[in-house]
Formats: structure tokens, sequence, C-alpha cells
């Protein structure tokens, strides 16, 4: 009875909590591994420097509204073969997070920021193609896998604030990075497919404590370990002399932990690194916990997913309403600028557009 009533509790608060947060816009919560608020937009290339200003604005329309139509159709697909092929989503999985994966990479590359990609949602990502093409009956792998897409992974959309900006390739894959491990382990754990092996025996049987000590000791532990040895230590001198982005720059900066980092001062910065990582674990942890509630409960599971998905949509939605109707001409003239060298001519072809489109309505 106890326990019963323990699981109903956790399963209203994963749902509650981050809907609450997202509606008051918690910057308690939000700010616990904040990535920032809206990503930077994808820089023009070279080769558009050389149109004309009406062109280039032109160009940069036409390419957001094919991202816009292709996010748009994104979601409606995603949606269709969750509850159509929920076994079959793997497909769609794959195919998107190489392609998304590798051109972030590539992106992220030319602005110094590919070491952001040694971070824990990428690994988790890598963990679940890992299961899909090479692993795909190893039970202990997929419970694995289901405890990091539905703790820290899932709930990182929450700290990270991340939209469902369709216009925004970065946002899309944002938002793809951190849901569809979700997704993909929903459809498995609760539609049996020949082709994956979940559990060994009936998956009720797996207690709450063995998910969570194989999903810390077999796998989020050793990336904890690596991952602060890795970049904190080896790659120490390279990431400051050449000016690369983590995400640690990012949390201890602007975060809740900034008023600890100063008072343990620049002279102990492994130490700060270690606070960083102990805060990381605590909210893996955390958020593990719920996450044996949806091992349970495909209810709770289900509607910690369109939680998670409507959260994403709230934060757009204020993007949209708030944001983007005042700020994407203003957006597109700094492009514009930025590539053209701050022309001044570019405010003079702009208003001119403006002043044709007024006299044809």
């Amino acid at each position: 009875m106890w326990s019963g009533l323990v699981l109903l509790v956790l399963g209203t608060l994963s749902i509650a909590i981050p809907i609450f947060a997202a509606v008051s816009k918690s910057k308690t919560i939000g700010a616990l591994v904040q990535l920032g608020s809206l990503q930077r937009r994808i820089e023009a290339t070279d080769q558009l420097a050389k149109r004309n200003e009406k062109d280039l604005l032109l160009h940069l329309q036409f390419k957001d509204k094919v991202t816009f139509t292709l996010g748009v159709v994104n979601v409606g697909l995603t949606t269709y073969l969750i509850g159509a092929a929920p076994t079959k989503f793997y497909y769609w999985f794959t195919f998107k997070a190489v392609i998304l994966i590798a051109k972030r990479w590539i992106e992220f590359r030319r602005q110094n920021r590919h070491y952001l990609l040694y971070d824990f949602c990428y690994w988790v990502n890598l963990l679940c193609l890992v299961y899909i093409w090479i692993l795909p009956h190893n039970a202990t792998l997929f419970q694995i896998i289901f405890m990091t897409s539905n703790g820290p992974l899932a709930w990182s959309m929450l700290a990270f604030s991340h939209s469902l900006i369709f216009h925004s390739a970065p946002h899309i894959t944002s938002v793809f990075i951190h849901s569809s491990p979700m997704f993909f382990s929903h459809g498995l754990r609760y539609y049996p497919s020949s082709e994956f092996t979940v559990c060994y025996g009936k998956c009720e049987d797996v207690s709450g404590k063995t998910l969570l000590y194989d999903a810390l000791t077999k796998f989020y532990l050793w990336w904890l370990v690596l991952y602060y040895i890795w970049v904190f230590i080896v790659l120490s001198k390279r990431i400051k002399s050449r000016g690369l982005e983590t995400l640690y720059d990012r949390v201890t900066d602007k975060g809740p932990l900034t008023p600890l980092m100063k008072m343990i001062g620049d002279r102990h910065d492994l130490i700060k690194k270690g606070v960083y990582m102990m805060t990381h674990l605590a909210f893996a942890l955390v958020t593990m916990i719920f996450a044996v509630v949806h091992w349970y409960s495909y209810l709770a599971h289900a509607a910690f997913c369109c939680a998670m998905l409507t959260i994403t949509c709230w934060n757009a939605a204020g993007f949209y309403f708030n944001v983007f109707s005042r700020k994407y001409e203003e957006g597109l003239v700094k492009q514009v600028q930025e590539i053209k060298g701050k022309s001044p001519q570019v405010q003079a072809d702009l208003q001119t557009s403006e002043t044709d489109k007024a006299k044809s309505q």
C-alpha cells in the first residue's frame, strides 16, 4: 500500500513540477544547468556576402521558412510514429540523430563550441544507437537508457528552457537530443518487440534499486569521472588557451552556483569544477528517482512525455508572441549588417523594401 502511494506521489510530482516551473518561469530550477536563453542562430556563409542586401534578406527569410516547414513536418511525423509504430520509432530516431548531431558538430566546431558535445546528453544518444544497432538484446543496457533518458536528459528540457521554435534549426536539434531518447524508450518499454529485449523476465519484477544502481554505476558515474578528468584536467590548458566553450562556464557564471564559486576563488579551480560535477550528480540522482516511477507506470510515463513536450511548446509560444513578432525583422537586419560590414546602404534598402510592401497593401 505504502509503495503504491509513494509511486503515485512521485509520479504526480514528476508532472506537476516541470509544468509549474515552466508556467511560473522558475529561475531556480532552470538555472541548475542552464545553457542560456535563445541559442545563437547559424551565421550566414561568406557566399551570401556577395549578394545585394535585398536578395540576402529574402534568402534568410526563405531559409527560415524552409526550416519552419521541416520543423512542423518533423513534429507531425514523430508523433505519428510514436502512436502508430512505437517499436519502429528507432529508424526515425537513428536518421535524425546521425544528421542533426553531425550537423551540430560541424557548426560547433566552427564556433569553438564543439567541446559541448562531450556533455552527457550526447552520450545518452550514442548509447541509444549502440543498443539499437549493436546490442539490441541487452536488457540491462536498455534499462540504463530508460533511466538516463527519462532522468537528467528529459528534465534538462526544463532546466535548459528548450523551445520548440520551428524556424530555428539549433532549437529543433536541442529538443530532439533531449526528447527523442525519452520517446524511444517509452515505445520499447510498453510495446514489446521481438527485435529488442528490454527485461530479463517481467519488467515489473525489476526493482527500483536495481534500476538506479545500474544506471549510476554502469554508465553515469563512469561518464562523470571520465568527463572531469578529460575536460577539466587533460584538456584544461587547451580550453583556456584557445577560448573554447564548455557548459561549465555558462552554468557557473550565471547559475545559482555563482556565489559559491566566488567564495572558493580562482586559486581552487579544480575544487570549483568538482562542486559543479557534484551538483550535476545530485540533479541526475533526483531526476532518475522520478524515472523509476515511469518504469512501472505507463500512464505516468505517457503523461510525463506529454508534459515535457508541452513545456517546449510553451517556451516557444513565449518566444513567438513576446519576442519573435518584434525582433525577427531586427534580427534579419542585424545579420545583413554583419555580413555586409554594417553598410549604411543596408538600412536604406530595407526601408525601401518596407515602403514597397506598404504601397502594395
